[in-house]
């Protein structure tokens, strides 16, 4: 499925029209403008703070990045390719519910205050396609992936070693292996 199939679907319960006081404008210049300034106090702070949170989203913004870049313009499935993880509520406040990923790849304008709403719509339309982990699970997952992308769905090692097949919600993937059902 697509972007647009999934907001056919999901526009009934979601209802994108009542969207209200989304912040979404502000939270990507507030975004940009500490990428931008790179050494300002509030990112200084959050590294000393949230080192582990803050590797796992410098990897995590680094690779969107070049996702972005090298598939710009395919039709590509946010289901599958995104991953929405769960962490303490006090984290996801702090965060602005960074952690609602695939909410945010589907609906980008919705801003955090909506994305619950989108997610109880996924789950009640989209229940086996819906990607969630754990926060100690993605983070895991980060490490044992490989990271360049030789195709659409196909992850590979710097050196061209080891391949992996992109995650599909319910498939359990292991390197240079077949992927394995998790239902089983």
């Amino acid at each position: 499925m697509n972007l647009a199939e999934y907001r056919r679907a999901l526009d009934p319960l979601v209802r994108p029209d009542q969207f209200e006081g989304n912040g979404v404008i502000l939270v990507h210049v507030v975004a940009h403008l500490l990428v931008v300034t790179g050494l300002s106090l509030a990112v200084a702070a959050h590294l000393t703070i949230w080192p582990l949170w803050s590797i796992l989203l410098l990897a995590c913004v680094s690779g969107h990045s070049i996702v972005c870049l090298g598939f710009a313009g395919h039709e590509l499935d946010p289901m599958l390719l995104t991953l929405t993880v769960t962490v303490p509520k006090w984290a996801d406040f702090l965060h602005i519910r960074f952690s609602h990923h695939v909410e945010h790849h589907l609906y980008p304008n919705a801003g955090p205050k909506n994305y619950p709403r989108i997610r109880a719509a996924l789950l009640a339309k989209f229940p086996e396609r819906y990607n969630v982990r754990a926060f100690g699970e993605a983070y895991r997952t980060i490490l044992v992936t490989p990271l360049a992308h030789l195709d659409p769905y196909t992850l590979v090692d710097a050196d061209g070693g080891s391949r992996m097949t992109v995650p599909l919600p319910g498939v359990a993937y292991t390197h240079d292996r077949e992927p394995v059902p998790t239902h089983l």
